[in-house]
């Protein structure tokens, strides 16, 4: 070997031993950089979910809700189907079914991976229209949420122009190619259709997937 290549392998492996000395030392700097990575992803994780049920709050999620979808671990035909209209892949996901059976849990869970993604969901009744906004201002949050939740349609003590207005913006944000998804315990799609109307109803046969919770699950491409 020349004495210029000799030279220069003394030199890098001089810089070697300073920046990790022995390879054991080279080993233990090497573990403790994955471990400091791994704590950094652990924190980056956690504050995204901090962030995530922040927007949730400010969506109108119901901490109940939200608290039996922190403890949910099942995945059913309810959250596959709240999960792909949180995805974009559907315009509309209906969970009909009783109580009990996890409809607003999906719904939760979805609005949970829209937050995931920094963007806000809505959460709101029929009968929230006028009760907690004025006409305005719930077109707008309706129209600017990434998902809108509907829960409990067909159940409301919603007056006739409350539930139009809601109508409204669930065939405004279908037009727009905007997700949405409806929880109701009618007892089939039939019953839902006539509660809502035959406009939606009409909408409904793209995009949509109707799911009834603990029985079957009708697709509408």
């Amino acid at each position: 070997m020349k004495t210029f290549d000799r030279d220069l392998v003394s030199h890098l492996e001089q810089m070697r031993a300073e920046l990790y000395g022995t390879p054991e030392r080279k080993a233990a700097t090497e573990e403790r950089l994955a471990e400091m990575e791994a704590q950094r992803q652990r924190n980056d994780a956690q504050a995204r979910s901090q962030r995530a049920v922040t927007l949730m709050v400010e969506g109108g999620v119901p901490r109940g809700v939200m608290d039996s979808a922190a403890e949910a671990f099942d995945t059913t035909e309810a959250t596959i189907a709240a999960s792909e209209a949180a995805a974009g892949k559907l315009r509309l996901a209906v969970l009909l079914g009783p109580p009990g059976e996890g409809k607003s849990t999906a719904a939760a869970l979805a609005c949970y991976e829209v937050a995931l993604r920094g963007n806000r969901p809505m959460w709101t009744r029929p009968q929230d229209y006028a009760d907690k906004y004025g006409a305005r201002e719930f077109r707008a949050k309706c129209m600017g949420a990434q998902l809108l939740v509907v829960d409990d349609v067909g159940t409301e003590a919603a007056s006739d122009y409350q539930r139009s207005e809601m109508l409204r913006a669930i065939n405004d944000r279908h037009d727009r190619r905007l997700p949405t998804v409806i929880t109701s315990n009618a007892r089939n799609a039939a019953q839902l259709w006539k509660h809502l109307g035959g406009r939606v109803e009409s909408r409904a046969k793209q995009g949509t997937r109707i799911v009834m919770c603990g029985g079957k699950d009708y697709r509408g491409r």
